[in-house]
């Protein structure tokens, strides 16, 4: 993956998330396959943010939930994946599975 894809303005950008959080695990297991990820946000909910200008990882902790409360296309479902995600990079960067 090239940095162009991976990075947007300095940032780890939302689209890619899933896609490197499986890519240096064994995703063609079928145990890992049927697991859904914590990192892949469904696309509805990536649109509604991207039409807010919300494309990094850091925008999306900078937005904060009043602002993503009120975004168009995201309701209370896409308001829990988006948490789900956050709270999943914070296991992570604190070494937790």
């Amino acid at each position: 993956m090239s940095e162009q894809t991976s990075f947007n303005n300095g940032g780890t950008k939302l689209s890619t998330l899933a896609e490197q959080a499986t890519a240096s695990s064994a995703w063609w297991k079928e145990e890992v396959l049927k697991q859904p990820s914590a990192f892949a946000l469904p696309t509805r909910v990536l649109v509604a943010l991207d039409g807010a200008g919300i494309t990094t990882v850091e925008q999306l902790k900078q937005a904060g939930p009043h602002r993503l409360r009120r975004l168009d296309g995201l309701g209370r479902n896409g308001f829990e994946k988006i948490v789900e995600l956050l709270r999943a990079l914070d296991r992570q960067s604190n070494g937790e599975s």
